[in-house]
């Protein structure tokens, strides 16, 4: 490798790359952003399905950084590649990291993404040359993909150790998910009131089940921003939440750097016993959301947008009653989403998808096999909760730690939709901090940004639910909810109703053949006798109002065929010929 420095001629950063004014400044970055967006609609209108594109690069190739002819460069980060005075980068592509469980061509919305990789590299390029200072730019798809620009080989364990800030390589290709950074949620979804209710059941000890929720615990309080609120329930024979927590004191907690350090600890410190009881999870539930209630009554907090319960569980209610009507009595007061997840072979699809369906929500069935892919299976939840009505509104993080190494930062970014409403992703650009520096009161001016007053968005339309539950207004797992539990209740169900289709088939089919073989006796009988007396052409009209036309030549024998509802016949001195009577 060979560096570039700072000030070279293709990246001179100096004073003369900024803007004149701080306000300037801002509104670069947002046309940037923008530019992203408008570039991935055309491209999803213009998009063949079922396409497969392969001129992209995935950023976990061990040889992409020769692949792409990489240099280092010394502005964006230390790479031990660089000997520690910067990174290796390509500016004539971008990169695309998959997401856990997700991989090339993995469905068509990824295929989708792959091949818009060329036509966004251009905005990227085209983004870059009007603002000198741009760093990372990047749009997340919200199946699980992230494109990325500049073009960077992902090798690092991108949880940068502060005291020594270059990176080493980790040996393989580290996950990351943009779906739950800071940036993409605030940018996806308005600010919520969230009840996380998890199955600690005995039966969740199977196939690495809990640890599969756990897991998508973890990513949910990730994921959250500040302007939400937060609170868990466990459930087996009884509910429970974290020890730290006095609902009565506390109701939702705030979403912050201590909190969100507290509700991990408290996550991985469960372990899987007793039986399933889902009265007691959501009575449990509804109570937090009562005494957050009486606590905003007070004025001792704000308001979220939205009520959400994400529900997760892998088996049948064995105590406690049918939590239904429980949920019907509480819940129309708080009007929350219910968001419900069916793990495993064994788990009851019936009640968690009924209580889904009449709480505005959506339900998923989770695969043991699968499991491990449970982020993007959630993936319709965080579509759900993107619904802006297509906003246009650039949203500005709160600052972090930039997972490549790149220091304290903020985001710029933008939900982007298709013309129907349906969310593609997230396009972001990333600014250190210290750019907002160069200007007299920069700091304050981006926390308004971050801060500015939220407008909440207006309820799903029923068009974009019945899309999200897998179906039409007519047919979903909702709407006809006997079809989908009928097909997929369970095995004995799926074959009793193979068993019933094959034989009404069968009957169908014998019944046809019967009547085909009586109507074409009636006929053969008919013409063997007509033909007996004449060897000329003959009609026959039949007392139903068919007519039979043919040649008719005076035959010591006759062989008659069906065909395609047709009949034929043959003589026995010339069989090359075949007679057509209709």
């Amino acid at each position: 490798f060979f560096c570039i420095p700072v000030n070279s001629k293709n990246l001179f950063i100096s004073d003369n790359n900024y803007p004149s004014t701080l306000e300037e400044f801002i509104t670069s970055k947002e046309q940037a952003v923008r530019a992203l967006c408008q570039k991935a609609r055309e491209n999803h209108s213009e998009y063949e399905p079922d396409t497969i594109c392969t001129d992209f690069h995935n950023a976990c190739r061990t040889d992409l950084v020769a692949r792409l002819n990489m240099t280092c460069v010394s502005s964006f980060g230390k790479d031990e590649q660089c000997d520690c005075t910067g990174e290796p980068l390509s500016f004539d592509a971008p990169v695309l990291k998959y997401s856990p469980g997700i991989y090339e061509h993995y469905n068509d919305k990824i295929m989708e993404f792959e091949c818009s990789s060329q036509s966004l590299a251009d905005v990227f390029k085209k983004n870059r040359q009007a603002d000198p200072l741009l760093k990372l730019q990047y749009l997340a798809s919200y199946q699980g993909a992230l494109l990325l620009y500049p073009g960077v080989q992902w090798r690092h364990n991108f949880f940068p150790d502060t005291s020594n800030p270059c990176k080493k390589d980790a040996g393989t290709c580290p996950d990351f998910d943009p779906r739950f950074r800071g940036w993409y949620v605030q940018s996806v979804s308005s600010s919520k009131s969230l009840i996380l209710i998890v199955d600690v059941s005995s039966s969740m000890g199977e196939k690495d089940r809990l640890e599969v929720a756990m897991r998508g615990a973890l990513n949910v309080i990730e994921g959250l921003t500040l302007r939400d609120r937060f609170g868990i329930v466990f459930f087996s024979d009884s509910a429970f939440t974290c020890s730290f927590i006095d609902i009565e004191r506390d109701g939702l907690l705030p979403v912050n750097y201590k909190n969100k350090n507290l509700f991990t600890e408290c996550i991985n410190s469960m372990t899987p016993f007793g039986g399933t009881n889902f009265e007691s999870a959501f009575d449990l539930a509804f109570k937090i959301f009562e005494s957050n209630e009486r606590l905003l009554s007070l004025g001792n907090q704000t308001r979220t947008c939205s009520n959400a319960i994400i529900f997760l569980t892998d088996g049948s209610k064995t105590q406690g009653e049918d939590p239904n009507r429980l949920i019907k009595e509480k819940n129309e007061k708080f009007k929350a989403k219910i968001f419900s997840y069916s793990f495993g072979s064994e788990a009851d699809l019936y009640l968690p998808k009924v209580i889904a369906c009449e709480n505005n929500g959506l339900w998923a069935k989770i695969d043991d096999d699968n499991a491990g892919n449970l982020l993007t299976q959630m993936s319709s939840y965080y579509e759900y909760l993107s619904y802006k009505e297509n906003s246009s509104s650039v949203v500005w993080a709160e600052p972090y730690d930039d997972v490549t190494g790149l220091g304290e930062m903020t985001t710029a970014s933008l939900s982007c939709f298709t013309k129907k409403g349906r969310l593609i992703g997230v396009a972001g650009i990333d600014i250190p901090i210290n750019q907002f520096d160069y200007y007299p009161n920069g700091r304050r001016r981006l926390q308004e940004l971050v801060s500015r007053e939220e407008t909440c968005p207006p309820p799903v339309p029923q068009e974009m639910l019945d899309q999200l539950r897998e179906g039409t207004p007519l047919c979903n797992y909702c709407s006809c909810p006997a079809l989908y539990i009928g097909i997929s209740s369970s095995l004995g169900g799926v074959v009793l109703i193979a068993l019933v289709t094959v034989l009404v088939v069968c009957c169908c089919i014998y019944r046809k053949k019967a009547r085909k073989e009586r109507r074409w006796k009636d006929y053969q009988d008919l013409i063997l006798r007509e033909m007996s007396t004449t060897n000329d052409a003959v009609t026959i009209q039949r007392s139903r109002g068919s007519v039979l036309r043919g040649w008719t030549p005076m035959l010591d024998e006759a062989e008659f065929e069906d065909s395609n509802n047709s009949m034929f016949y043959t003589t026995t001195t010339n069989r090359r010929n075949r007679h057509f009577i209709n």
